[in-house]
């Protein structure tokens, strides 16, 4: 069975060696990893055990998250519908005042002059139309003329905005991380150390992520980061048993940018994680019937 070692520079012993391309992990370092390959018994010392509820093959196939976008910590929205003489309609009211802040991630309107993720102030609000400035109460810009524009923008309260911009200042560190890792076990077995790591950090981490593609919609937003996977774990494994998923920055931090703690507002399809394993018993049987691949939302 192969070992996985997973090395992160920014543990690395700094004193001695300042470069993080060129240096050596002290004996110190590397004491929590075992000496010998990390053995699995794929028959249980419990003999009313099943030996494929065990041991299991783990190799996670794919693993999904929600790109960081204003849109996503904003608590309302205005769809803007057209554009003349840099005055802004909607269709319906927008409920917007002085001095509200709208935003957009879509790279798509900026030929009608709106730049993705730009501060843009409400001033001249009317029930359907507003003009936009580039600071509280100032000039207005200058916009292109367009109808049909059908722009779903973020619209942040003077009220919301320390707390809305704040959320998603902090989710946007996410994009910037090089890679995540994850825990992904049964409840009854926690096997630690799958991956050896400098001053054993991570203890818990059985796979390493890192960003494959950031996937872009029809209007030029990001919606998902997706991720490739590395390594396949072989673990134990129970198929009935509760499964724990947990997804953590390098220093062990479990991800917090996507919480949804207030449940009379309804779950956002859009702030999920998303993620596809396959478990195979690492005893095969001839005919290959149980092998499986679970899609878990």
């Amino acid at each position: 069975m192969a070992t996985f070692i997973d090395l992160d520079s920014v543990w690395r012993e700094r004193q001695t060696y300042p470069n993080p391309c060129d240096y050596q992990l002290l004996p110190s370092q590397i004491a929590s990893w075992p000496r010998a390959g990390r053995d699995v018994n794929s028959l249980p010392k419990n003999p009313n055990e099943r030996p494929h509820d065990f041991v299991t093959s783990i190799n996670m196939l794919t693993v999904t998250l929600p790109y960081p976008r204003i849109e996503l910590y904003a608590k309302s929205s205005v769809i803007i519908d057209s554009i003349l003489a840099n005055v802004v309609t909607t269709v319906d009211p927008h409920g917007l005042v002085d001095g509200d802040i709208i935003m957009t991630s879509a790279a798509f309107y900026r030929h009608y002059g709106l730049d993705r993720n730009v501060e843009y102030h409400v001033i001249n609000s009317t029930p359907t139309t507003f003009q936009l400035s580039l600071t509280p109460a100032g000039a207005a810009i200058t916009l292109t003329n367009g109808t049909g524009i059908n722009l779903v923008a973020a619209v942040i309260s003077a009220a919301d905005y320390a707390e809305v911009i704040a959320a998603n200042n902090v989710a946007r560190q996410l994009v910037d991380f090089p890679r995540l890792y994850i825990d992904f076990r049964s409840k009854l077995y926690n096997d630690t150390r799958c991956l050896r790591t400098i001053n054993g950090n991570l203890p818990d981490a059985k796979f390493v992520l890192g960003i494959d593609r950031i996937q872009i919609n029809d209007v030029g937003m990001p919606i998902w980061l997706h991720y490739k996977v590395t390594p396949e774990q072989v673990i134990r494994f129970k198929r009935d048993d509760c499964m724990i998923v947990r997804i953590m920055t390098r220093d062990g931090t479990t991800i917090p940018f996507f919480t949804e703690p207030d449940l009379m507002v309804p779950t956002n399809p859009l702030k999920q994680t998303l993620l596809t394993v396959e478990v195979t018993p690492y005893d095969r049987d001839a005919s290959f019937t149980n092998h499986s691949v679970d899609p878990l939302m």
